[in-house]
């Protein structure tokens, strides 16, 4: 019931630790009051709420369970553990207590505890403590920096929480030091639903991916070796007949977009099922300059791998279309299929099948057939920046009325907002700062819903200056600038201006491309360096005839209907592979100089029959990897081919 005896339970202030491991130090994450509202009832407003017994709560990431009555508080905080330690300082009183004693904190009863965050344990990037962080953290990609990078000095991680909030108030005439950015308790959201996860798809390949076949013969003149037919969406043969110098044959697939590949399937040919390919191998790399890094080889699932059951034919009639997902492929088609984990993201992808169906391990094939090849996996979100992301300014004046509000720069649809020119930085700076890692490749703004005249007109950006940085105390390094596409660019100097866009409307964009309905301008590029924060400038504004630098007395303001910033998501999990993975697990590829810090592959149970001597690898030692402990309890060698240690 609101009696004194249950409403004086309730934490007001909290700390928070973390530590890797139980022999670490436990390390400050944060520590305050709760929200306003929260920590101020009996104080200057009305207790908070009681909630009823045995209800579900349904919170999210980005906010609580608004049907319910909570505290909160927000914080900063990249670094990653794996424990944690909770304490609350004080609790509600009338007056306030600002240092209870023992004998005046009784007792605290809570519903619920729920801390928000981004689960690690799948994910390769950050996940030890920071005295493990390597300094350089772009060698967790395998490449060289971007060129439109022009800095050469890489990120370093913050060793430790970034910011801390003030120590609570000490009588209630002071409001709390920390103002939490979500919404007071039981208050409904502010904002429309923005998705900001990354893409699955049933195939990161398709048709606008390049294909080079290294190993097929090209003289081959039969019309079913179109290289389309590779990845087209719908059965239809792709031949690879081996010339006399490479084998295995090798598929380069090179796009202008990253993803993350979870799996490989090959669809049965209408031809003779000796020619299916049954072991393969794929690899990847950030880009053409890179080298080439296997992501996973093995057998395909024990079904299509089968030697006395054949997997049936597909065929070009009723629907050859196939209908399939990332987790699974088309079930009334015949295919193979492997499943492996994979956390790193690449633009371009090596497969090269080592077998065919009936083949010995030594044996190399003259050609493979298939009907189609399904790399299922993720591609990224339309915007890495979305209403949670919390919006700093310098230069705009931010006291021209609601329709300006913060908000509306990426809110998920039309919704303009203008940053009229102030005292501060020149040109105006965004600067945008998150809790996700990310990895930007390219920058959309939406024209305003203003008339078309020279007034909203002349207030449309063409062109941009990114930014990105780690931590908030990093520099800042330059990703990439330069104008908008051509068509954006030259509105009202040799093509006609931009249309205008209606108030209200959401935005339905993709990773790929922005809302063909509605008027932006875009440009990408490409980056292969993870930041959290990012500073965004429009060097100039439309203008006719241009003006190429303007001086702040010819630069009035600028209005856009929606910023995005399609990427990569980093730091969210992936998801879990549901359908069943091969019989014959695939061999997982873990770099150790992309990965300094202990890794885990569990096979499970290895036997090693007396006529089949085999080798395998460990990768492990007596520290938690992921959290899990991992322990080698017996090798056993009945064979006696060689020495168990």
């Amino acid at each position: 019931p609101i009696s004194a005896a249950l409403l004086f339970t309730d934490p007001i202030t909290y700390s928070i630790e973390g530590r890797i491991d139980r022999n670490d130090d436990w390390e400050l994450i944060s520590e305050g009051p709760f929200n306003e509202v929260w920590f101020n009832g009996m104080i200057t407003g009305p207790p908070p709420a009681r909630n009823t017994f045995g209800e579900p709560i349904d919170s999210s990431y980005l906010e609580g369970d608004t049907t319910k009555s909570f505290g909160f508080a927000t914080f900063e905080n990249t670094v990653v553990y794996r424990d944690y330690r909770v304490i609350f300082p004080r609790l509600r009183r009338s007056p306030p207590i600002p240092d209870p004693q023992p004998i005046q904190y009784i007792q605290f009863i809570i519903a619920e505890l729920e801390l928000p965050g981004v689960l690690i344990s799948s994910d390769p990037f950050p996940t030890l403590s920071p005295a493990h962080f390597p300094s350089d953290y772009s060698t967790f990609f395998p490449s060289d920096p971007p060129t439109t990078v022009l800095s050469s000095v890489s990120p370093t991680v913050t060793p430790s929480p970034t910011v801390t909030p003030s120590a609570p108030p000490v009588s209630p005439s002071e409001p709390p030091t920390v103002s939490p950015n979500l919404s007071p308790t039981g208050s409904p959201s502010l904002f429309p639903t923005v998705s900001r996860e990354n893409t699955p798809v049933a195939s990161v390949i398709g048709l606008s991916t390049s294909l080079e076949s290294v190993g097929c013969n090209p003289n081959v003149s039969l019309p079913t070796v179109v290289d389309t037919n590779l990845r087209d969406g719908k059965i239809s043969d792709f031949w690879c007949f081996r010339n006399s110098t490479t084998f295995p044959q090798k598929l380069i697939l090179t796009q202008n977009t990253p993803s993350r590949v979870t799996g490989i399937r090959v669809y049965a040919s209408t031809e003779d099922p000796s020619n299916d390919p049954v072991n393969y191998s794929i690899e990847g790399r950030v880009d053409s300059s890179s080298s080439w890094v296997e992501i996973s080889s093995g057998d395909f699932d024990s079904a299509w791998m089968s030697d006395t059951v054949v997997p049936q034919r597909n065929t070009l009639t009723p629907n050859p279309d196939i209908d399939s997902t990332r987790t699974e492929g088309d079930t009334s088609k015949s295919f193979g299929y492997a499943n492996f984990q994979n956390d790193e993201w690449y633009l371009d992808y090596r497969v090269s099948f080592k077998r065919n169906r009936f083949d010995n391990d030594d044996e190399e094939y003259s050609e493979f057939v298939i009907s189609e090849l399904e790399l299922p996996g993720y591609q990224g979100v339309a915007s890495v920046i979305g209403p949670s992301t919390t919006l700093t300014s310098d230069g705009c004046n931010t006291n021209l009325g609601p329709n300006r509000g913060d908000s509306f720069l990426r809110d998920g649809q039309i919704s303009d907002f203008a940053c009229p020119l102030d005292q501060g930085a020149f040109p105006p700076e965004l600067v945008l700062t998150q809790g996700d890692l990310s990895r930007v490749t390219g920058i959309r703004v939406y024209a305003n819903t203003g008339p078309l005249s020279a007034e909203f007109l002349f207030a449309d950006p063409i062109t941009y200056s990114i930014e990105g940085r780690l931590g908030s105390n990093d520099d800042w390094e330059l990703i990439s600038e330069g104008p908008f596409n051509e068509v954006w660019f030259n509105g009202m100097i040799t093509v006609p201006p931009p249309a205008r866009n209606t108030f209200g409307e959401p935005i339905d964009s993709s990773y790929l491309e922005g809302d063909t309905t509605k008027s932006f301008g875009f440009a990408t590029f490409e980056n292969t360096v993870v930041y959290r924060d990012y500073r965004v400038i429009f060097p100039r504004l439309r203008r006719s005839p241009p003006i190429p630098d303007p001086q702040p007395g010819q630069y009035i303001q600028f209005i856009i209907a929606e910023l995005e910033l399609p990427g990569v998501l980093i730091s969210v999990a992936p998801s879990i592979n549901t359908q069943q993975g091969p019989t014959s697990a695939p061999s997982v590829s873990f770099q150790p100089s992309k990965h300094p810090f202990p890794r885990v592959r569990d096979d499970g149970p290895i036997t090693v029959q007396n006529d089949q001597p085999k080798s395998f690898d460990v990768i492990a030692n007596d520290e938690p990897a992921y959290g899990r402990p991992m322990f080698v309890s017996e090798i056993v060698d009945p064979g006696n081919k060689g020495i168990a240690q």
